[in-house]
């Protein structure tokens, strides 16, 4: 079991599908966090529903066309999180973008069974592959980039891993020539 997994507020499908997955209870604690608590970059609220977890933690985070100012942001966003769940002595943390099972399936399911059929042939080709790159399908965007990442306990490494992961989405947005990045 995942003790947290990390959710863009800002993400309105990403938001509502957790709530949606985690029942009444999330959504009416999300609610009661953030009015009891408003300044706080983190509102943290105990796991319900179908989700095998223990915590959500709600982050704002608005993409920005600007590199520099994109990467600090994404930094910031995930060292928050982390910061966080040091805290609350957490061992595991999800980041739903970053192949995190049921989200993942969901937003391929959401893109459509061609992207479906995209998705499981590039796993099938290139097991090894730290970017899975498939069109969007059905959904509001231009491409779907699915990075392979694994959790680390040992901080230094975790710190690492995300700053690269970080590195390998924004080299392949820049590579295409995109305009805006959504971590859902």
């Amino acid at each position: 079991m995942t003790d947290v997994i990390v959710v863009n507020s800002s993400s309105k499908y990403l938001f509502d599908s957790i709530c949606e997955a985690g029942g009444d209870f999330v959504l009416a604690s999300y609610k009661a966090q953030l009015n009891k608590r408003p300044e706080v970059s983190v509102i943290t609220v105990k796991a319900d529903g179908r989700l095998a977890l223990k915590r959500i933690y709600f982050l704002e985070w608005k993409t920005n066309t600007d590199t520099s100012i994109l990467c600090k942001s994404i930094e910031k966003f995930a060292s928050d999180a982390l910061e966080k769940a040091v805290q609350e002595k957490c061992r595991t943390i999800a980041f739903p973008a970053i192949k995190c099972g049921f989200l993942t399936d969901a937003i391929i399911k959401a893109a459509g069974e061609k992207i479906q059929k995209v998705y499981d042939n590039e796993l099938e080709n290139h097991p090894n592959s730290v970017l899975i790159a498939t069109p969007s399908g059905a959904l509001p965007c231009k491409q779907i980039f699915i990075v392979k990442w694994d959790s680390d306990p040992d901080e230094e490494i975790l710190l690492q891993s995300l700053v690269d992961l970080m590195y390998t989405v924004v080299q392949n947005v820049k590579s295409h020539n995109f305009t805006s990045i959504a971590f859902p």
